[in-house]
């Protein structure tokens, strides 16, 4: 008589298993995993941006408005409904600059009180500080 194998038997230990591990309640909301929360997107974005602008004008935004060709939906969204809503604070106007990665350039209206994740001059680096780091930080100069 012939012996079949069924594939399907080996799988039957690990279905349970995978359910299980999907199940578990995680410790961050309903994120997924690598999910990047929008306060944390909308610096990336305007950093980007940011960064983008300054190397084809020659010069660092002045506003929101000279992102005008980028809406939401285009590469910054985030970053557009933060700053247009006023949760998101930036020193226009204010070019980048690699030596200043410990010069805040953009930062949500709630860090000065509760802290939070700011963008830094340079445009790339993004650090998280508390109340009284923020404070004690050096912020760049808009127009």
């Amino acid at each position: 008589m012939e012996r079949r194998t069924s594939w399907a038997r080996p799988h039957l230990f690990a279905l349970p298993a995978l359910i299980a591990m999907l199940a578990q309640p995680g410790c961050g909301g309903s994120q997924l995993p690598g999910a990047v929360p929008a306060d944390q997107q909308a610096l990336r974005e305007l950093a980007a941006a940011y960064r983008d602008f300054y190397a084809k004008n020659h010069r660092a935004p002045k506003d929101a408005k000279d992102f005008r060709g980028k809406r939401p939906g285009q590469g910054l969204p985030n970053a557009l409904e933060q700053v247009n809503s006023g949760e998101l604070v930036v020193a226009w106007g204010s070019a980048p600059a690699e030596d200043r990665r410990d010069t805040i350039l953009a930062f949500p209206r709630s860090a000065p009180d509760r802290g939070g994740g700011v963008l830094m001059q340079d445009c790339r680096t993004i650090r998280t500080l508390t109340a009284a780091e923020f404070a004690a930080a050096p912020r760049a100069t808009g127009h």
